[in-house]
């Protein structure tokens, strides 16, 4: 299973999604306030809190189906980047590749994924990714 790659369906984030997050989990100016959010320093506008696309990326993820009869826990996440704003408005896509694949030693049903998640903008900029580690059920074994 490592190299899977898996394409998820696009989505744009609108305004009010960002603003309607941000709000609640990141009320930070540059993810609140359009008008003040242009003399940011580094984003010049309003732009998507970064844990707003973490939840995204799993939120597209999940609804693949691929995660339907398998999921028990994320078990961690690494090497989260931001490397470019979002902006309401923006087309994203999301994909996700399994970079490894193991027996759990303790749990002989459960298996461990190591998943990175990226996300890129309509220009096919990335504008997040992060490695994912995550306990998923086994298939029985005949």
């Amino acid at each position: 299973m490592p190299g899977l790659v898996v394409d998820c369906e696009p989505c744009v984030l609108s305004e009010q999604e960002i603003l309607d997050f941000a709000e609640k989990y990141d009320a930070q100016y540059f993810h609140t306030d359009k008008d003040r959010a242009q003399s940011h320093v580094v984003f010049n506008g309003l732009s998507a809190p970064g844990f707003q696309l973490a939840s995204l990326a799993w939120g597209l993820a999940v609804r693949t189906g691929r995660f339907d009869a398998c999921a028990i826990a994320g078990l961690g996440v690494d090497e989260l980047q931001w490397p470019l704003p979002v902006r309401p408005g923006d087309e994203l896509t999301c994909k996700f590749e399994v970079l490894e694949a193991r027996k759990s030693t303790s749990k002989t049903d459960r298996g461990i994924l190591v998943v990175r998640y990226e996300i890129f903008n309509q220009t096919n900029e990335k504008v997040f990714s992060m490695k994912m580690t995550q306990m998923l059920a086994r298939k029985p074994q005949n």
